[in-house]
């Protein structure tokens, strides 16, 4: 199988659709944006926190999950200058719209 050499533009109505998707799943987190963590948002959280302090996920702080989550809420954390409950949340809620577009492209080129 080979790759297309270019993908095509990203249609209106299409576009319309993931902005609204990606909104209406916002608007699902706004009244949770701040409450308090629970089980893994915690773990990702706090992991973050601890990659920040220069420790290495899984060897000095174990837990089963991907690097990635660890590295993706770090970096949050080091964006915004916080390790809140906000912070955690928008990084999850980027993360899902980072993953609803690449399924999207994705399917549109297989």
């Amino acid at each position: 199988m080979s790759w297309p050499r270019k993908v095509c533009s990203l249609p209106l109505v299409q576009f319309a659709a993931l902005v609204a998707l990606a909104f209406f799943q916002l608007c699902l987190k706004i009244p949770v944006l701040d409450s308090c963590l629970i089980r893994d948002e915690g773990m990702y959280g706090y992991q973050g926190r601890l990659v920040l302090l220069g420790y290495h996920p899984i060897l000095d702080a174990w837990e089963n999950k991907p690097y990635g989550i660890y590295y993706w809420s770090a970096f949050w954390q080091l964006v915004t200058g916080t390790h809140s409950a906000f912070t955690l949340r928008l990084a999850s809620w980027a993360a899902w719209v980072g993953i609803l577009i690449g399924a999207f492209y994705y399917n549109r080129i297989h």
